[in-house]
């Protein structure tokens, strides 16, 4: 089998992975690619071409590396059958049984005629004019399209307004919103201000999973948060910790190092703001129920000569319980001047009632202009930075972010 054979069996394979990409996604880019062939753009074609294979590559990377985890986890031949294996992920149920004599439940509704408009090819046919300037500026974010189209409704229909009630009438009672309560997640069980509302067993390991996203910021929005993060260097502080049991918070040089910005700005708020755009997207990536947002806590952090942050969770006190999510966006001045600084995320067993670390942790070296998120109960910790020079503009920088429920 030539190596053009066996890519082709590759890609039919990632092609048909549901969790890779979805139905819609796979109509949407269907279309975009259809279209920008006819458009005769080669630039543009192979633009396209290259954003999506790298977008899908990143997907499946994650998908294999939690399958290669929980089999380096499954318990191996010879070891005690007392001994608790470590499972990434969910395991598949058996089949519900049926009662003797009762139907088996009604098949799905079929899918929609080639001939049916899909608002996956609404979305293609509006965002190919976006797509004519990616060969001359390349600021392309397939992730952001990809999120966009799920907002659109799935029958290809845009929302229409209200029908108009005779004058003198009343309108009609608007029906209230489904309730969008979050599903109890096993992070937030553990919180002592969900005690009196849930009950429910804590899983005794949370693998340390994450998704990691490079080139999250087009070039120019990069270049204006570096430059806007050195021009507030006087406004940066010493970080303080959290620490159980302690009124208020502190600053414990044993524990934490780096200075913090509380007011990220702008080009800060940027960043924020785009990861929350992605989050549902996120979540099931991160094996992590859907939950409601009620609030977004953000800082920027500079770490430098000697700096670290030893482990924590980010919600391992009652001041923080509410977050869920963490997120962190690495970005620094080029040349870039530092050494170490790693994001290291364990594998968390549970004590009581907090993780901590195990043994065996993942480990994110930070590349300029990238994201990483993660659940916020993983015990993880910032490893100790060497920058010679000591000077503000050479530090190790991140935005740094956490989603409360």
């Amino acid at each position: 089998m030539s190596a053009s054979e066996v890519m082709d069996q590759i890609s039919q394979v990632l092609l048909r992975d549901g969790r890779i990409l979805t139905d819609g996604e796979r109509k949407l880019l269907t279309d975009l690619t259809r279209n920008a062939n006819q458009s005769g753009d080669a630039a543009l074609t192979d633009k396209l071409a290259r954003a999506i294979g790298e977008t899908i590559a990143q997907r499946a990377f994650g998908l294999l590396g939690s399958s290669i985890t929980r089999q380096l986890l499954q318990p191996r031949e010879g070891e005690s059958n007392g001994q608790r294996a470590r499972i990434y992920g969910k395991q598949p149920q058996p089949p519900p049984t049926r009662p003797p004599g009762q139907a088996p439940p009604s098949p799905p509704p079929p899918s929609p005629s080639p001939g049916s408009v899909e608002h996956s090819q609404i979305f293609a046919g509006a965002a190919l004019p976006q797509f004519a300037g990616i060969a001359r500026d390349g600021d392309f974010r397939l992730e952001e399209l990809l999120s966009a189209a799920d907002q659109i409704p799935a029958s290809g229909k845009q929302p229409q307004p209200p029908a108009p009630h005779p004058p003198g009438q009343s309108p009609a009672a608007t029906p209230a919103p489904p309730s969008s309560l979050p599903t109890p997640s096993s992070s937030q069980a553990q919180r002592p201000d969900l005690a009196a509302v849930a009950v429910m067993e804590l899983p005794e390991i949370l693998p340390a999973e994450c998704v990691v996203l490079d080139e999250f910021l087009a070039p120019a929005e990069l270049q204006a948060l570096t430059q806007s993060v050195l021009a507030r260097e006087a406004e940066f502080r010493i970080s303080e910790v959290i620490s159980p049991g302690v009124p208020g918070d502190t600053i414990d040089f044993e524990h934490r190092r780096s200075r913090v910005l509380m007011d990220i700005g702008a080009q800060g708020n940027a960043v924020a703001e785009r990861v929350r755009s992605l989050l549902p997207r996120l979540l099931p990536r991160l094996s992590h129920d859907p939950f409601t947002v009620r609030d977004l806590e953000t800082q920027i952090t500079a770490s430098n000569d000697g700096d670290f942050f030893r482990w924590h969770n980010d919600n391992g006190s009652e001041a923080v319980a509410k977050r869920e999510v963490t997120f962190v966006y690495f970005f620094h001045r080029e040349p870039r001047q530092f050494r170490g600084g790693e994001l290291r995320i364990y594998d968390s067993l549970l004590d009581v009632d907090q993780y901590v670390p195990s043994q065996n942790y993942r480990t994110i070296v930070p590349q300029q202009n990238q994201l990483v998120v993660f659940n916020s109960s993983l015990a993880h910790e910032i490893t100790a930075i060497e920058c010679p020079s000591r000077a503000f503009a050479d530090s190790r920088f991140t935005v740094n972010g956490w989603f409360h429920r």
